[in-house]
């Protein structure tokens, strides 16, 4: 992403934020100038501070802000005398006296050329953490992160869409006549198909993005409600949670399987690369999508999907056997790895403690479920499966999951599972291996 569009996203973040009362650190206004051609654009530090809690957006290294600090202004005609100076010291033919009166006045200017001055930012001094990897923002309280995650770089167009806030669209009449401008479209006709194809779905997407924008500023203000302490209802408790994360290897297989790996060796043929994995489906090639992974212990390995995207492409090659005796090319496995990794979550204690007092059953719980002749067959995919106890992996709450002993298959699945959320019943959860149900007193 654009440089300058990160920075417009923070600064739209920042101005909801400072709506909403939060105490806004390290903000520095636009101070561009266009007609002498300056570019100077606001710049925020991505520190905000509400009820004790501290926001930390965009962030690298920790630090303190605010409080007292010492501003250094440089004196730019002293730095050019200096520059001059060094020279004449530096300079080979230049003699003894002469580089000692030079050093002489270095030396004597060097005390002029930095000012400090101490100023006060107004604001009280807060000392902050870096963000943990693979996010871009925390809230912290007392040194300890209580919640983390992503998506802050996608509302670089929050102030400024197509020329007009986006605001404004909320605001707009649902006459899509009221738009209409006769110099352009000089019928309704021309206009509806204009107000269709450019302007509603542009609407949309800024209503869309907008919402984000509210669900994002909505979930941090609500964070800062909750109170760390001992005896609150709503207190913060810190808690060890195993957190599992899956992910697929390809392994090199000394039997025919349904993927292939391209050595280094390949070159490149009918559009197969290099060093890729690729599906085979009936003499057809799809590639499929590669990731680098980063383990606890920091090593970096390559991960792959075992599907390919629905968007790939299919190519036709052929491969000689020769190419696999060379080791061109090779059978593969991708098989499926789990990394099993403890992370510090803070919960709610009224949520601890209703935790606490599930009890686990080892036996099946069957589901009673009023009978519908239209899913007469989903119906007794439930009556036949289970309920078992999970625990989410980050917030340690316990949720009740639904197993389904028979086997789906992909097409069953797919049906199955859009069944249950249209119905409002549940949804699919991979680290649970069931169905998450909505109701959790289900029995």
């Amino acid at each position: 992403m654009y440089y300058g569009d990160k920075q417009d996203s923070l600064i739209a973040i920042m101005q909801g934020l400072e709506f909403r009362g939060w105490l806004i650190y390290g903000y520095k206004p636009n101070m561009s100038d266009a007609m002498t051609d300056y570019y100077d654009p606001a710049r925020w530090d991505g520190i905000a501070v509400k009820n004790g809690y501290i926001l930390v957006v965009d962030c690298y290294n920790g630090g303190k802000i605010g409080g007292n600090y010492i501003h250094q202004s440089y004196d730019v005609k002293i730095q050019q005398k200096l520059q001059k100076l060094y020279a004449l010291r530096d300079n080979h033919a230049a003699s003894e006296g002469e580089k000692a009166n030079a050093q002489a006045i270095i030396d004597s200017l060097s005390k002029k050329v930095v000012n400090e001055i101490m100023e006060e930012s107004g604001l009280p001094e807060v000392t902050y953490q870096k963000n943990p990897g693979n996010t871009k923002w925390h809230i912290e309280k007392d040194g300890k992160i209580i919640d983390k995650g992503t998506g802050v770089f996608s509302f670089n167009s929050i102030d400024q869409h197509y020329g007009k806030s986006i605001y404004d669209y909320q605001k707009y009449d649902d006459n899509r006549h009221s738009y209409r401008t006769m110099e352009w479209y000089h019928t309704d006709k021309e206009w509806d198909k204009h107000y269709v194809k450019d302007i509603l779905p542009s609407r949309q997407e800024s209503i869309k993005l907008l919402n984000k924008f509210d669900t994002l500023l909505n979930k941090w203000d609500s964070l800062v409600q909750i109170r760390l302490g001992v005896g609150d209802a709503d207190a913060l408790v810190e808690k060890i949670v195993k957190k599992e994360s899956f992910y697929y290897i390809a392994e090199e297989s000394d039997v025919p399987t349904d993927y292939v790996r391209l050595g280094k060796g390949w070159t490149s043929y009918h559009g197969l690369e290099s060093e890729r994995v690729y599906k085979v489906k009936d003499g057809k090639y799809f590639k499929l999508t590669r990731q680098w992974i980063v383990l606890s212990d920091r090593k970096h390995i390559k991960a792959y999907k075992p599907e390919p995207n629905k968007s790939t492409h299919q190519t036709l090659a052929w491969i000689e056997k020769s190419d696999f005796v060379e080791k061109h090319v090779v059978y593969v496995n991708l098989v499926q790895k789990v990394e099993i990794t403890e992370e510090v979550v803070w919960v709610r204690e009224s949520k601890l403690k209703s935790t606490k007092k599930a009890k686990k059953s080892t036996a099946p719980i069957k589901m009673e479920m009023a009978p519908n002749p239209t899913d007469d067959k989903f119906t007794k995919l439930i009556e036949n499966g289970s309920v078992k106890d999970f625990q989410h992996t980050q917030t340690g709450e316990m949720l009740r999951v639904l197993v389904i002993e028979e086997d789906l298959g992909k097409d069953g699945f797919i049906e199955f599972n859009k069944y249950m959320i249209k119905s409002g019943q549940g949804y699919y959860s991979r680290p649970a291996q069931g169905w998450i149900l909505k109701d959790k007193n289900v029995a």
